[in-house]
């Protein structure tokens, strides 16, 4: 299993190190998950300092399973020792089991540090379906999120997404940004034209080339979305293949496939051609070089040769018994 967290922390690292190269920022996917490990997003008792991004009650890429049972979960987000710096908080959706008071399953927002929560920078326990009220940005650079269900009942969960800013005036690195949920402040640069709007003008979004919104477009679905995608795109190739595949089958040629297995035996006409060039059966077997039938005339000739032979094989015995005249020609009219 660590091997196979290495691998994944490395996939992780290659494509930060591609998006980053192509002046994108590949926004991370994490998840309110105890069960799942660092290197697949688990992010409970951890700090998120990313310049963007997207917090999950858990792991769900086709979107069909609700989150767990029992789970009790807590992370920050750290916007960083840079004076004034701040996460934004928008809402994906959210849907976590309704109860008076929220007392079963809960979203639970402290406007401070993990470790100095209590009910006095308590922002606000949340439940049921769009039950969340807190859109905005904390007060300081800390935002503490617990998770906590107990196993009464489940739903789909929740999902936002977290963007780290610092007031203006902006560094050479920056973007400004008029937000209206905080005004006059300054985003990452690498997060303009990623095909997500940061800034509420979408003035992140304005004078994008065609290649920054292909591929903004992508690294936008952030590392879950691209595996799901990935996922859906090797399914579908597959199926096409398959498709394809058996569409294109050969007749009479042992069930094989003709240019799109790698086993296909090669049919006449062609890429994609169904019929069997004439004598391929036969030549297909074990490639022996196989000749036309006889001919009626040649088997005819065939035999009498044979006939023939037999009579002088006689003939020779009788010579050698004694027996017949010394004319073979006469011995051999006697025969017959």
């Amino acid at each position: 299993m660590k091997n196979h967290g290495e691998s994944c922390v490395r996939i992780v690292a290659f494509f930060l190190t591609f998006s980053s190269s192509f002046g994108f920022y590949l926004i991370a996917d994490y998840y309110m998950d105890p069960d799942l490990g660092n290197a697949f997003g688990g992010v409970c008792n951890k700090r998120v300092e990313d310049a963007c991004a997207y917090l999950s009650s858990h792991l769900d890429l086709f979107g069909f399973s609700d989150y767990s049972s029992n789970v009790d979960c807590t992370m920050v987000f750290d916007a960083g020792k840079m004076a004034g710096a701040k996460f934004k908080f928008e809402w994906q959706y959210f849907n976590v089991e309704p109860s008076t008071d929220c007392t079963k399953d809960y979203l639970a927002i402290y406007d401070a540090d993990m470790n100095a929560i209590n009910s006095t920078n308590l922002v606000g326990k949340f439940c049921g379906l769009h039950g969340v009220s807190f859109n905005g940005t904390p007060t300081d650079r800390y935002m503490t999120m617990v998770f906590h269900t107990d196993g009464s009942g489940t739903k789909s969960g929740f999902k936002l997404r977290a963007t780290r800013y610092e007031p203006s005036p902006c560094q050479s690195e920056e973007f400004y940004c008029n937000d209206t949920l905080a005004t006059d402040i300054c985003i990452d640069d690498r997060l303009v034209c990623d095909g997500t709007r940061h800034c509420s003008d979408n003035s992140d979004e304005l004078n994008c080339s065609f290649l920054d919104e292909l591929l903004g477009t992508f690294f936008a679905l952030g590392l879950g979305g691209m595996v799901m995608s990935g996922v859906f795109c090797i399914a579908g190739c597959a199926g096409i293949w398959t498709v394809v595949g058996a569409l294109t089958c050969c007749k009479k040629c042992c069930v094989k496939c003709c240019c799109c297995w790698p086993c296909c035996k090669k049919c006449k006409g062609g890429a994609g051609n169904s019929k069997v060039e004439p004598g391929m059966e036969m030549r297909d077997r074990d490639d022996e070089d196989f000749s036309p039938p006889p001919t009626y005339r040649e088997t005819t000739k065939l035999e009498e040769d044979v006939e023939w032979d037999d009579v002088e094989d006689e003939v020779q015995k009788d010579d050698a018994a004694g027996i017949g005249s010394d004319d073979p020609r006469n011995n051999l009219a006697d025969v017959e």
